[in-house]
């Protein structure tokens, strides 16, 4: 390095000193961006990042907090890094760290991160941005008996179905390209199976799949269970389920044991959707 060259890269104190100024005024502050920063800031794995790409020779910039990602609990923290001095990269450089506000931990590390264009002269016929990612939805059905299915809403064709879906089947549907963060609705309709076609119709509800950090599909489980001597077609989401646990086994205020003996509830209330079906 030339005497007139500056050295852009800087170490781990240098970072440790600017993250204790920032815990400072985030303490002074409700700011949810400042609080985000902090707790990503605290994460080894971001720091380790942040000081990887500084000594390859990326250029730190700035970090901002994202508008909008997944659940309103999460706030995306952007790690702006430009290219190496005199080069040209055709990937960025930069990275986005998924905070969890509520529990104030790192809920994923996106790198790189590639956010979408999304103003309305980037739309394609759809409305969405061409350069997003579709939602995937497998149907599964465990009922011990063949159902009718349609699908409409997000879907990418605007319908499917009425489909007949047999037992220990699991069809995926598919929905339009959206952005990061961005969530798609399914609306589903379901029919008993008579002879072939839609039978009697049971009951419709919506599901949404949002794509973010943490993937862009879901599995619904159609499963049959009785409840007071009358039988229930219950659908419940494989993702939503997985996360409430994730979040329950992750609590520390409360013992895992007792949380978790609230599980059937959360199902059967916030993810699941039952109506009750003709018994055969």
């Amino acid at each position: 390095m030339s005497d007139k060259e500056t050295d852009l890269t800087f170490d781990a104190k240098d970072l440790d000193d600017q993250i204790a100024t920032l815990k400072d005024v985030a303490a002074r502050s409700v700011d949810a961006c400042l609080t985000a920063k902090y707790v990503s800031l605290s994460d080894q794995r971001v720091r380790d990042l942040i000081l990887t790409k500084s000594r390859e020779g990326y250029v730190f910039k700035r970090i901002v907090c994202t508008e909008r990602l997944g659940l309103p609990e999460q706030r995306g923290v952007h790690f702006d890094f430009d290219c190496k001095p005199g080069t040209l990269c055709l990937v960025d450089p930069s990275f986005l760290a998924v905070v969890n506000l509520i529990d104030r931990y790192v809920t994923a590390i996106v790198d790189p991160y590639l956010p979408q264009i999304s103003s309305p002269a980037t739309r394609d016929i759809d409305g969405v941005a061409p350069y997003g990612e579709r939602t995937y939805l497998v149907l599964a059905n465990h009922t011990f008996r063949d159902i009718h299915v349609q699908v409409q809403g997000d879907v990418h064709t605007g319908n499917w179905g009425p489909n007949q879906i047999n037992h220990n089947s699991d069809p995926e549907v598919k929905s339009k390209k959206i952005d990061f963060g961005d969530e798609a609705t399914y609306r589903i309709k379901v029919w008993t199976n008579n002879a072939g076609s839609p039978g009697e119709f049971v009951g419709e509800f919506s599901h949404g799949v949002r794509y973010n950090a943490a993937g862009n599909s879901d599995r619904l489980e159609f499963v049959i269970v009785e409840i007071e001597g009358r039988l229930y077609l219950r659908v419940v989401s494989v993702r939503l389920v997985a996360e409430v646990a994730l979040r329950l086994w992750l609590a520390s205020e409360v013992t895992v044991a007792n949380r978790l003996r609230s599980m059937p509830d959360l199902v059967g209330s916030r993810f699941g959707h039952t109506s009750p079906v003709a018994s055969d």
